[in-house]
């Protein structure tokens, strides 16, 4: 994550997509991703996949993979940072990545979790 300061030495994140890891099939890549504009939400995953349906340009859609909880309103056991990302099986399906999850006593832990990615149909 690339940091800006201004002035007043306030942070800021920029956002976009970072860490990009093709399927062994080369159908998908997987990344983290940064909200600039939600900065209030941590890092999290996604997915880009070929299609021809994709708009005049591009050759990818994109979902992100999993919606973090806000840490100020998150609950225990609520996820809310996902990082570490990798594929765990060639074709681009099943994709594992390390949770921050927040615990009663504040004190986060980390859990290792696995995503099934179903096949994304674009309209």
């Amino acid at each position: 994550m690339s940091l800006l300061t201004d002035q007043r030495h306030r942070v800021h994140k920029e956002g976009g997509t970072h860490r990009h890891e093709y399927s062994r099939d080369g159908r998908r890549i997987g990344f983290t991703y940064d909200d600039f504009i939600q900065q209030h939400i941590q890092r999290t995953i996604g997915n880009m996949e070929v299609s021809d349906k994709a708009p005049d340009g591009y050759t990818h859609y994109f979902a992100i993979l999993l919606k973090p909880a806000e840490m100020e309103k998150s609950n225990p056991g609520e996820i809310v940072k996902a990082t570490g990302d990798s594929w765990v099986d060639s074709k681009g399906k099943m994709r594992a990545f390390i949770g921050d999850v927040r615990a009663e006593n504040t004190v986060d832990y980390k859990l290792i979790y696995l995503l099934q990615i179903s096949l994304m149909m674009w309209i």
